[in-house]
């Protein structure tokens, strides 16, 4: 196994064959040599490992039996990481690179991020500028060709004062309008994490990402907690990737298309209304919520008219939300025994 260096980029595929000629292709193509990839698999069925064994030889893949999910896959990442930089020595000016499968990096993206930690020793956490990548794909879904454009895909990730969670400058034309401002957060498809602050800011049961979450607004939750507890967390615009959202099919099937598309989003509308509590239960206080009543109120009125478009994934969410309240309610009381910013300096960061 190659030796540990400053920086791991962490990268957790389920079913992601499709992308990974040119994730690896843009991995290799970087100015820098300093880092490693690490792979945790979640029980790919696609050929994933096979794409790997023969392609990607000398990366370490961490092979699961089942998917467990972005957070605790990345978790499992993280401490595979964190257990080899500790018994070469210290954590001090190293890096994990969460990173999407589905995500190409500029040649100089991973140099500006590694320059911009050491150059800013406060930070925690930081993300690139990530824009968004088209991508076409004929009817056995392989990618024929990507557009990278100059569209913004996420400029970091504001909590609004309606707790909606949204990625700055989605859809815009990049103009460096948000090249000066600093996020509420990052977005998990693309997130530096300092290595030696993490073991300050796991949760008791030693999760870094919440691993109840599964999937889905994990990384607005990790961003709220670095805040609570008082880490800085900036957005670093020279460093640039892209991201892929769309995918157009080439040819044929528009009615199976969009019954996948609807199945795929009612799963991913269940996960995301359920995190959406959890988050607010978890992270958010009284007083905030009071003086933020009318923002919220105007978004609850909002999610129940969105819920009767997708009411089978509303109702098991709701469930799923409740049967989660005594978990979210402990690491609640936990994080408040350590927060460092109070109610005010958190709201303050709301847009």
């Amino acid at each position: 196994m190659e030796p540990a260096k400053t920086l791991v980029v962490n990268v957790v595929t389920w079913n992601s064959a499709r992308f990974l000629p040119h994730l690896f292709e843009s991995i290799a193509a970087q100015t820098t040599n300093a880092f490693t990839v690490t792979v945790v698999d979640n029980a790919s069925s696609d050929g994933t490992l096979a794409w790997l064994r023969e392609k990607a030889r000398g990366v370490p893949v961490l092979k699961n039996f089942r998917n467990g999910g972005f957070a605790r896959a990345h978790n499992q990442a993280i401490a595979f990481a964190l257990q080899r930089w500790e018994a070469e020595g210290a954590l001090d000016r190293k890096y994990i690179l969460v990173l999407n499968p589905d995500i190409l990096l500029a040649p100089t993206c991973i140099a500006q991020l590694l320059s911009f930690m050491d150059t800013h020793p406060d930070v925690d956490m930081a993300g690139p500028k990530l824009l968004r990548a088209d991508r076409r794909t004929n009817e056995d879904g392989e990618i024929v060709d990507i557009e990278r454009s100059s569209l913004i895909d996420s400029a970091g990730i504001s909590l609004l004062k309606s707790r909606r969670v949204i990625d700055r400058g989605a859809g815009e034309k990049d103009s460096g309008q948000y090249d000066g401002g600093e996020p509420f957060g990052i977005s998990g498809a693309a997130m530096l994490l300092r290595a030696s602050v993490i073991p300050s800011i796991v949760l008791q049961n030693g999760e870094v990402f919440d691993e109840d979450f599964f999937a889905y607004k994990e990384d607005a939750d990790l961003s709220w907690r670095f805040r609570l507890l008082g880490k800085r967390i900036a957005f670093v615009p020279g460093a640039v990737a892209w991201h892929h959202r769309t995918a157009r099919a080439s040819r044929g099937g528009l009615i199976e298309q969009y019954a996948i598309r609807r199945n795929r989003a009612s799963v991913i509308m269940k996960y995301s209304r359920r995190n959406q509590l959890w988050l607010e239960w978890k992270n958010d206080d009284a007083g905030s919520r009071l003086l933020h009543f009318p923002w919220i109120a105007a978004e609850k009125i909002r999610r129940v008219c969105a819920a009767t478009l997708f009411p089978s994934s509303a109702v098991p969410a709701l469930f799923e939300a409740w049967a989660g309240f005594g978990r979210m309610r402990r690491k609640r009381k936990e994080l408040l025994t350590r927060r460092r910013l109070s109610p005010g300096q958190i709201r303050a960061l709301f847009s």
